[in-house]
This record gives structure tokens, C-alpha cells and sequence, in this order.
């Protein structure tokens, strides 16, 4: 994806931030890091959840 503004990008490009050295003085948060990686994950994770049946099931069936 392409973004013309840092507002506009991504939630997987937003967790780099932080995690990026910043002058080499600073180290990466990785408690915020993994916490974002989490947050960021769960929104997917529970669609694959909710329609794993239907995906399954639409596998099985066949059209008669």
C-alpha cells in the first residue's frame, strides 16, 4: 500500500516505529512492540474463528 502521509500508513508499518533504533542511543520497547503485534493480530484472527465453518463447509458441499 502506498500512502502519501505517516498518518495513512498501515498498522503493520505503525509497529516498526517504535521498534526502530533511533541513533543507536535508544532501546527498541519491545513490550509495546509485541503488545501492538497482538492487537494487530486479533482482528483476524477471530474472522478465521467466526467463519471457519462456512469455509469448511463450502469445501465439503458439493453443488448438486
Amino acid at each position: 500500500m502506498i500512502t502519501t502521509t505517516p498518518e495513512m500508513r498501515t498498522a503493520v508499518v505503525g509497529v516498526e516505529s517504535p521498534g526502530a533504533a533511533r541513533g543507536g542511543s535508544q532501546l527498541a520497547e519491545w513490550n509495546v512492540i509485541m503488545a501492538a503485534a497482538i492487537m494487530i493480530l486479533l482482528p483476524p484472527v477471530a474472522v478465521i474463528i467466526v467463519m471457519q465453518r462456512w469455509f469448511v463447509k463450502g469445501l465439503i458441499e458439493t453443488e448438486k
